[in-house]
């Protein structure tokens, strides 16, 4: 630790933040950070099931893709790889919608959300 201290010009603690191994979700909001898009905390996040049906589970689980919400002609989604054209593509084609807003979450949040809200390959507004 000294070593690097005197190399590095840190203070111990700032040094043991640095070493820390990063989260899913630290590497999830540094790449919303460098891509300028919103992170999203799915954890408490309440989906809309008419809005999640917009997508079907295959699709959603394969993409790791989850439908937000709509604002006027806009679909907001979140993805675990924003920067995955083909899946923005796929969701654009699919929900019929031309202006998509995207969100970044994590891969395991958006599948957690995926497996509460749809059921047995149908979304909730299918079987309400």
């Amino acid at each position: 630790m000294k070593d690097r201290r005197e190399r590095t010009g840190n203070e111990t603690d700032k040094t043991i933040i640095e070493e820390r191994p990063a989260t899913e979700e630290d590497h999830a909001k540094t790449l919303s950070q460098k891509l300028r898009i919103p992170f999203l905390d799915l954890s408490n996040y309440i989906v809309d099931p008419a809005v999640v049906g917009i997508l079907n589970e295959d699709v959603a689980r394969r993409l790791l893709v989850l439908p937000l919400y709509i604002i006027k002609d806009t679909l907001t989604i979140a993805m675990a790889d924003p920067m995955d054209i083909y899946a923005l593509d796929a969701v654009r084609a699919i929900s019929k919608f031309k202006s998509i807003q995207v969100m970044a979450a994590t891969k395991s949040a958006i599948v957690k959300c995926i497996e509460q809200n749809y059921i047995s390959g149908k979304s909730l507004e299918d079987i309400i």
